[in-house]
């Protein structure tokens, strides 16, 4: 099964195997470096810091 999601949550699962999307390759990823959780930390660290890439 293949699921694509953003979400940090469903990436956790146990057994789960992720891949990376790179320019030319789908790459093996650990849960800590994909761009989704360090996107999650950032706004979940410093909320305030979102709204201003919204506008």
């Amino acid at each position: 099964m293949v699921v694509a999601t953003h979400s940090p949550v469903l990436a956790a699962l146990p057994g789960a195997r992720l891949l990376g999307v790179g320019p030319r390759e789908l790459r093996e990823a650990a849960w800590d470096d994909l761009e989704l959780t360090a996107g999650w930390r950032q706004v979940l660290g410093d909320p305030a810091s979102y709204p201003r890439h919204l506008t």
